[in-house]
């Protein structure tokens, strides 16, 4: 949330379409229409119907390019539901990972393989360590 001009607390497109998420496209839209009727700041107003024109132009490319689409953050490529905490892989991603991205800090030579300092790589997770423990590498 921002504040608008006037000093009011106004929404964004994004916050909504967040709320949203787990809405279909016309539970959404309804949803939307709803708060349109009854909110009284123009600039929430306006971030409603951006909202809303969001949501049409993407059930209408779902409806045509991907019709097992039913809720809203269920659209491929959109970073608006897209978790804002997440930073990478940790170290719990790597229990179920049989491959780790590093950066090489230092020139090594693996399977035969020059590689320069500074190259990131994914290599095998037991490679991985190896260079980690040896710190020529730590993870990306």
């Amino acid at each position: 949330m921002a504040l608008g001009n006037n000093g009011k607390l106004t929404l964004t497109r994004d916050m909504i379409l967040r709320e949203l998420g787990d809405e279909t496209f016309n539970s959404a839209i309804k949803i939307v229409d709803q708060k349109i009727k009854t909110e009284k700041v123009a600039a929430n107003r306006l971030a409603f119907l951006s909202a809303k024109s969001w949501i049409l132009r993407n059930k209408l490319y779902c409806a045509l390019h991907d019709p097992f689409t039913t809720t809203l953050d269920e659209i491929e490529d959109e970073s608006i539901f897209s978790d804002e905490f997440d930073d990478g892989p940790n170290e719990l991603d790597m229990l179920f990972d049989d491959t780790v991205k590093i950066k090489i800090l230092k020139n090594v030579t693996l399977d035969g393989n020059k590689i320069a300092e500074g190259t990131t790589v994914t290599v095998s997770r037991n490679n991985a360590n190896k260079l980690i423990e040896d710190k020529k590498a730590e993870i990306y």
